[in-house]
């Protein structure tokens, strides 16, 4: 963690903390009014995408900080959206077929993935105390993991998914953020994710029934809370501090 780190990235951090907790209990409500995972998403991205936009607009020069990103950059930041729209489908799909306290515990793996690729990757090192605590986190999934079969060991996959995915979306954040703005680079990639998603739910032939004005406001919250007060902070915190730190925040 870098000491000279501004006040308002540490509240960042926090109020990050706080709006990605609640996603686990929003997504089993939304699936609950009958919504499909796919759906939930989209329209969760979709929301996003549609409050950030007049920001986004408004903002001169927005669209120029995106066309003068390298090209490393730019594919980093489409790999960014992807594995965004790859997390939150098998993060839902992972709750809807396991245990809440087994899915979380499992998805909470990332944060030992993205020490491992900072380190790999990045060349950015982790203290040993909190690696140590990271560790003994993870041998907890272990033992959550042991005796699931059938959907529930389905359910296990999808959210060992959601794990891998979400430490590369933190890592190429991490990378991306160093040249582009917190607001640019989210409507970016919530766009990405959204189209990602979109396309999935119509090849795949996905019914809607789901979509109501119930399941509607559970994907607003989750839009609201979990990706603009989770998501969204957790992507102003990656310019201020270390991939690693980010990610065993979002742990706690």
């Amino acid at each position: 963690m870098k000491r000279d780190v501004p006040l308002k990235a540490k509240w960042a951090l926090a109020a990050c903390m706080a709006g990605i907790s609640v996603s686990a209990a929003l997504n089993r409500v939304g699936m609950a009014a009958g919504l499909h995972p796919i759906w939930l998403n989209v329209l969760r991205m979709g929301f996003s995408v549609v409050l950030l936009a007049p920001f986004f607009l408004h903002r001169k020069g927005s669209l120029r900080a995106i066309a003068a990103l390298p090209a490393k950059e730019r594919l980093l930041t489409i790999l960014s959206g992807l594995m965004l729209a790859i997390h939150f489908a098998a993060w839902s799909a992972s709750l809807s077929l396991a245990d809440s306290f087994v899915a979380v515990t499992i998805w909470s793996t990332f944060s030992l993935m993205t020490v491992i690729g900072s380190a790999l990757v990045l060349h950015e090192r982790t203290p040993a105390p909190a690696l140590l605590g990271i560790i003994i986190a993870t041998i907890g999934v272990g033992v959550c993991a042991i005796g699931a079969s059938g959907s529930q060991l389905t359910g296990v996959v999808l959210a060992l998914s959601a794990a891998v995915s979400q430490a590369i979306y933190t890592l190429c954040g991490r990378v991306v953020r160093r040249r582009l703005d917190t607001l640019p680079y989210t409507v970016v990639v919530y766009g990405i994710a959204f189209v990602g998603l979109l396309l999935c739910a119509l090849t795949f032939r996905i019914p809607t029934d789901g979509i109501t004005w119930q399941g509607g406001g559970v994907a607003l919250l989750l839009a609201l809370v979990c990706t603009l007060g989770g998501h969204s902070l957790q992507n102003y915190a990656l310019k201020y501090y270390k991939a690693p730190t980010v990610s065993t925040a979002m742990l706690t």
